[in-house]
């Protein structure tokens, strides 16, 4: 192979390399470092027929956390204490005759150091034009449950305990 050739070849793989070993780097001041004094929270969005085309804004005590698509999950750590937890966002759009409101909804949370957390969100049936999200904790069985069905793909809402 000529040399004109490897050169953007090598430069692609690098690039694709590096993209690969980046990570999420929340970029909200109330996001720590995983550690002993610290809680882990689990944000999870099983896919869904409602709103399966739209991405979920996440603010963490107001700040922007991070975008969650159906079908994914996202990690953080958070220092013991309250915080507020706020899905969606307060809007409206679309065409005439065809207009759809967005409320967000906010969901208060107290974390413990060493603990972990799983919060489910979830769009909700538009009533009325408007569209709204329902955020809920999971107990430890229900969050692992979820979690290890978001990592394996495809139906991702576990079915009834037999």
């Amino acid at each position: 192979m000529c040399t004109f050739f490897r050169v953007p070849i090598v430069l692609g793989i690098a690039v694709l390399i590096n993209g690969c070993a980046s990570g999420v780097a929340f970029q909200n001041p109330h996001v720590q470092l995983p550690g002993p004094d610290t809680a882990t929270v689990y944000l999870m969005r099983p896919k869904e027929l409602i709103g399966r085309i739209v991405t979920f804004p996440v603010k963490l005590m107001g700040e922007p956390l991070l975008d969650v698509a159906p079908g994914t999950y996202a990690t953080f750590s958070l220092r013991p204490g309250s915080y507020d937890i706020t899905v969606g966002d307060d809007r409206s759009g679309g065409r005439p005759g065809m207009e759809v409101s967005r409320v967000s909804q906010t969901f208060p949370m107290s974390v413990s150091a060493g603990q972990t957390y799983y919060v489910e969100l979830r769009s909700a049936a538009p009533t009325g034009g408007v569209f709204s999200w329902r955020v809920r904790s999971m107990n430890a069985e229900e969050g692992r449950a979820l979690l290890n069905a978001l990592e394996r793909g495809p139906d991702p809402r576990p079915g009834p305990a037999k």
